[in-house]
């Protein structure tokens, strides 16, 4: 699974679930660093254990990959742009990223990179991609917000908008599964977490009682986690909700319903009974970020000191 969430979580995330000892042995790996540079993070994993997400050297931030034994290499990007960031990866191993805020990327196997299309003047962020090498994100207009769209990017790199209920206002994809379910949220005059299928279809997920709620995460068979009223909720496929209690947001999902997470700077785990698991850090590492998992459970983040908590980017391993 790919996926890409610049949201900060709340402190307080899964507080009524009582952190329970794991079944199997979660084993923490520091990947490789580029020559010279000061800090890594990785952004996304797809199931084959291949990995992708950011450098910093020299001041610019540059898109790396990183293969399953954990080997790094930059993968290039537009001459003399400062700041190329890789964010979401597929099966095959073509990697969906941006040139800052400016455009979408996508970096294909044979080493090329293509800029997608993008409206001028408009803020672009890139989210997933799925199996058919199609690019989700979103764009908005930064100064006067008159627009705020999901969209996708078809191999061809021409944009789509992702359907939305007639009167929507804004719309936003947050992850993708590898084939091609995908979430966020929409805003009619209420922010409501929605699910788009891979047929292009869309299903609104809301909550009893809820005023607002947004997807974060979503696994291929459908299930999507999110959050509702501050609540962490998991909206199975099978139209039944989860609320796994305690405030905040629960962040990506697996394949077998387990979610991963950061919690006051640490990484956690919760299984599909809901048991909360810490997941390790790497010794000399005091503070740690999860930022995507895949179907098998196979996370990546990075970790650090208080100051600098990109310092190393890390994967984290189940069994």
């Amino acid at each position: 699974m790919s996926r890409v969430l610049g949201i900060a979580l709340s402190t307080a995330l899964f507080v009524s679930v009582a952190s329970a000892p794991a079944h199997a042995a979660t084993t923490v790996t520091e990947l490789d660093r580029l020559p010279g540079t000061t800090a890594h993070q990785a952004e996304a994993v797809n199931d084959a254990g291949v990995a992708v997400g950011t450098a910093t050297l020299g001041g610019q931030i540059r898109a790396v990959r990183w293969d399953a034994d954990g080997g790094i290499r930059d993968l290039g990007g537009p001459a003399s742009a400062p700041d190329i960031r890789a964010k979401a990866v597929n099966s095959a191993g073509v990697v969906a990223g941006q040139v800052g805020t400016k455009a979408a990327l996508r970096f294909d196997l044979d080493g090329t990179h293509t800029v997608l299309s993008t409206p001028p003047d408009r803020r672009t962020t890139v989210t997933g991609i799925d199996d058919t090498g199609v690019v989700y994100g979103y764009y908005l207009d930064p100064v006067g917000l008159t627009e705020w769209v999901a969209v996708r990017w078809d191999v061809h790199g021409v944009p789509t908008p992702l359907a939305v209920p007639e009167g929507t206002r804004f719309s936003q994809v947050n992850s993708v599964s590898p084939n091609g379910f995908a979430t966020g949220w929409i805003d009619d005059g209420t922010t409501r977490a929605v699910r788009w299928n891979p047929d292009g279809s869309y299903a609104l997920l809301d909550s009893p009682g809820s005023r607002s709620s947004k997807g974060t995460g979503v696994n291929r068979h459908g299930d999507v986690v999110g959050e509702s009223e501050g609540r962490s909720v998991r909206w199975n496929s099978n139209g039944s909700t989860t609320e796994f209690g305690g405030n905040g947001r629960a962040a990506w999902i697996d394949d077998s319903g387990s979610v991963v997470s950061t919690v006051n700077s640490k990484p956690y785990r919760w299984n599909a009974a809901g048991e909360r698991i810490a997941l390790p850090l790497p010794a000399g590492t005091y503070v740690g970020r999860v930022t995507a998992v895949n179907g098998g459970g196979v996370a990546v983040g990075s970790a650090g000191d208080v100051d600098e908590m990109a310092r190393t980017a890390v994967r984290w391993t189940s069994g």
